[in-house]
Order: C-alpha cells, then structure tokens, then sequence
C-alpha cells in the first residue's frame, strides 16, 4: 500500500514536471512575459520604445492591451463587484496562442470568436476562472457561455456584453474585448499591461529585468510566466513530498513488522530448523532459505505496489491530464530508489533473526518443546 501510494505521488510529480512548457503556453498564450506599467503612464507605442532602446530584436512579439477595473454585474446576481476588463491589440489577435475550454457552437475555433470580438462591440471572451474550480479559492464571479455581463462606466453608464468562449487560462483574468471598443466605452487612454514574446536563445528573467530598467519612469514591472509555473509547481512538488515523507513512516513500520514476523518464524521453527541442521544443512544454508522466503515476500509486494501505482497513475492520465494537453511521463528515480531502499532495509531488517537460526545446534532445537 505504502509503494503503490507513493509511486502514484512521484507518477504526479513527474507528469507535471514534464510538461511545464505546455503549461507555461496554456497559462501565458505562448506569451513569455506580461508587463504592466502605471495606471497614469500608459506606453502609446511598446515596440518604436523598445526599436528605440535597441531591444525590439529580443521580442518576436509585443501585445499592447488596455486594462481597467470597472464594476461588474454577474449574470443572475444584482451584487456589483470590481473585475479585470482588457482590450487587445492587432499584435495580440495575429499572435495569440490562448485554447479555449468552451466555444459558441457558431465559432468553429479561437481565432473565429476572435475575430467576432474584434467586429462585436457587444461580444468578449472570458478566463477560464468563471467556470469554477473544483478544488483551491471560489471564483470572483460565474458565468457560463451566452450569458450576458453587465459593466457600469464612471458616468453610471450601463454596457451589455454577451459572453461566446472561455479561455484555459486561469492565470490572466479578466473579460477580452477589442481595445478600440474599450476605449471608446470606458474612456482608457492608452495601453498599460503588455504580453511580449522573446526570441529563440534570449533569457526570459534578463530580458525581464532589462524592461524594468529601461522602462522605469514608466514604473514597469514584469513577470516571467514560466517562473511563476515553475513556482506552482514546486509548491505542489512540496506538498506531494510532505505525503510521500509521511508514507515512508508507514513503509518503516511495515518493514520492522515484517521483521517481527521474521523473528516469529524462527521461534516457531526451531525443530524445523533443528532437522535440517541434523541431515546436514548449513548454516548458510539456513540463512539463506530465510533471506530467499523474506525477498520473496518484499519483491512481491514492491512489484504490486509499483504496478498498481503505475496502473491507477496511467488512468489519472488519462481521464484528467490528457484532455487538458499533458503527455504521459513516469518519474522512475523515486520509484525505483524507494524499492530499492525498501527492498535493502528489508532485508537487513530480518538478517539477525536468520543468523541466530542458523545458528541453533541440531540437538537443542530436536530437544525445544513449544
């Protein structure tokens, strides 16, 4: 039991460990990393500053998107709360790589509900976030494909704008519309949060911090999205750790108990023990008929254990990460190194009771009455 928990825990481990860059492309949009500046100093034109500045040659894409908070009402709910609404560019539509949870059935793919978010004022695009999660903190609001979502402007205007897909994303929230239709409605007068994708050979963290220093009267500050997956990941590394540290407890316990059987075993065979010596058998003999019984017993349990683990893993895989993307990957070091350790320790575990059976003279065992 102990094996097959921990084998599914390092299979978790090792599937989220291989397909940090489709994750970081699902999170981001093939996008490297976001940049936002002050509210009050919006960058009119990123890509002539950073041709100016000598970097633009670092970003093979630069996507500037108005951002504003403005008060959102939910569908089926009169309760008003301040939510993300976002305005892409040209660059933003022609580069994107966001996939989408849920389409209109009228849109046959992203970039068709793009494109009508570009045409229809009236029409957004939301993260993934709306949908609920099943696990971790409750959604800032829900909502569902067709549903319309209300917006309030700072002049106590009203704007109805009718949901048609949902993006994977859970990292960048907020509600997509065109920016040319977000600043005519709510009065954004230029672009403050921006998405850049650097170049094949250029470090994402240096290209990053040079951003920031270039752009500082701006007060522009980045993040590196693989970064913050990386980041995740590592707390989730962590927490299935702390499973696995409590597992190797139990997996201590059942090897001190199979010692103890051990030990039982040779208190109840000692007359066994005392014949075979009597008709010749050695005391490497005996030693080895116990250490051989002992790894038949550990290797059998190892072998299910792992098997089953990598059974229940597979199907983990398979009707939970696949859909989303992942490939299917084993992290066989943990896996093989906790068998081994297990399989060892075992095996030492029982050495002493054996070396005292064997030792027992014929005539004393052929004498022990239980």
């Amino acid at each position: 039991l102990v094996i097959f928990s921990i084998t599914v825990m390092s299979m978790m481990v090792g599937i989220l460990g291989t397909n940090i860059e489709m994750q970081v492309d699902q999170a981001a949009g093939g996008y490297d990393i976001m940049a936002f500046t002050l509210p009050s100093a919006p960058i009119p034109n990123l890509r002539e500053q950073l041709a100016a500045a000598d970097m633009e040659a670092n970003f093979t894409a630069v996507a500037s998107l108005l951002s504003t908070r403005t008060t959102l009402i939910p569908p089926d709910s009169e309760e008003e709360l301040r939510y993300p609404l976002l305005g892409v560019d040209d660059e933003f539509l022609a580069t994107n790589a966001f996939t989408f949870q849920k389409l209109l059935p009228a849109y046959d793919s992203g970039e068709a509900a793009w494109q009508a978010v570009w045409e229809n004022r009236s029409l957004v695009v939301v993260d993934g976030s709306v949908l609920g999660v099943e696990f971790g903190p409750p959604a800032v609001f829900t909502a569902d494909l067709g549903d319309t979502l209300t917006f309030r402007s700072k002049d106590n205007r009203t704007v109805n704008k009718t949901v048609i897909g949902m993006l994977d994303t859970t990292v960048m929230q907020g509600v997509y519309t065109y920016g040319r239709h977000l600043a005519e409605e709510f009065e954004v007068s230029g672009p403050t949060f921006f998405l850049l994708g650097t170049a094949s050979g250029v470090d994402g963290d240096r290209a990053a911090r040079e951003l920031e220093r270039e752009f500082l009267p701006y007060g522009m500050q980045t993040t590196v999205m693989k970064t913050v997956v990386q980041e995740i990941i590592r707390v989730m590394n962590q927490f299935f750790n702390l499973f696995e540290a409590f597992m190797a407890l139990g997996l201590v316990i059942g090897i001190a108990g199979l010692g103890i059987i051990t030990i039982r075993s040779v208190h109840e065979r000692r007359q066994e023990i005392g014949m075979l010596r009597a008709i010749g058998f050695r005391q490497r003999d005996v030693l080895s008929s116990f250490l051989i019984e002992t790894s038949f017993v550990a290797v059998l349990g190892i072998v299910i254990g792992t098997l089953l683990g990598i059974f229940i893993g597979y199907t983990l895989w398979h009707d939970e990460f696949r859909p989303e993307g992942f490939t299917f990957a084993i992290n066989w070091q943990p896996i093989l190194l906790v068998a081994a350790v297990a399989l060892v320790v075992t095996l030492l575990s029982v050495v002493p009771a054996s070396r005292k059976a064997s030792r027992v003279p014929p005539a004393e065992a052929l004498r022990y009455q239980d």
